[in-house]
């Protein structure tokens, strides 16, 4: 009788230790606001440490041996395109109009590209001969003009030490070159580019980056449009 009495005290001690923790847990959460309020109290858990922010690591690299991390935070901001390149030009002509070549459209003909670009290996760009414009067109100073408004295609063409063959600027069609004039005058005001900004002979153009949601949308759009582009449905 002795050994279950004593195993029934020590079930009923334990009961009751676990009732007293939890009415002193209970206590302590309702007295917590009270408590709070005690200057001391409320300085010492302003003045405890808080464990440093863990940063966001990305790594880069082709093979894992030869990753390099770096943290998130310091990555460009999304929505800043490219720094501006632009096409070299011979120095002795007119540096105005530069082609950028950091952001040039795709294209199928030349005829599709606006900023009155060639299509050359399907994307829009300077033009170096007649041929690689659209009909009725010629190259000149890297643009494509209708061949009504061009009246110089060089310096060369012009008379004097100062004069230039400049280019009258952008028309808003969708070539941008239904006013786009290329006639003798002497250089006015603007602003030369900076050196490191016009890019080296011989170097190819980098190819544009490529928006794969938008990329899909597309294609979501032509396959419900049964085969046709946006612009073919009636």
């Amino acid at each position: 009788m002795r050994p279950r009495q004593e195993r029934k005290s020590r079930r009923l001690a334990l009961l009751g230790l676990a009732l007293l923790a939890s009415i002193a847990g209970f206590l302590a959460v309702l007295a917590w606001p009270e408590a709070m309020k005690h200057p001391a109290l409320r300085k010492s858990v302003r003045e405890a440490p808080v464990p440093p922010r863990e940063r966001t690591w990305r790594t880069t690299g082709p093979v894992p041996g030869a990753a390099r991390a770096e943290p998130v935070e310091d990555l460009p901001t999304p929505g800043r395109g490219p720094v501006p390149v632009y096409h070299p030009r011979d120095k002795d002509e007119w540096q105005g109009m530069l082609v950028n070549m950091s952001m040039r459209a795709m294209c199928e003909a030349s005829d599709q590209c606006g900023l009155a670009a060639a299509c050359i290996g399907q994307l829009c760009g300077p033009c170096r001969t007649d041929g690689e414009c659209a009909k009725g067109e010629l190259c000149v100073l890297d643009h494509c003009l209708l061949a009504k408004n061009v009246s110089c295609r060089s310096r060369r063409d012009c008379r004097g030490e100062e004069v230039r063959c400049i280019l009258s600027g952008y028309s808003s069609d969708p070539r941008n070159n239904a006013e786009l004039v290329a006639a003798c005058q002497e250089p006015t005001g603007g602003q030369a580019q900076p050196p490191d900004s016009i890019q080296a002979k011989g170097k190819p153009a980098p190819r544009p980056p490529v928006n794969t949601a938008e990329l899909i949308g597309s294609v979501r759009e032509f396959a419900r449009n049964g085969g046709l582009a946006p612009t073919d449905v009636p």
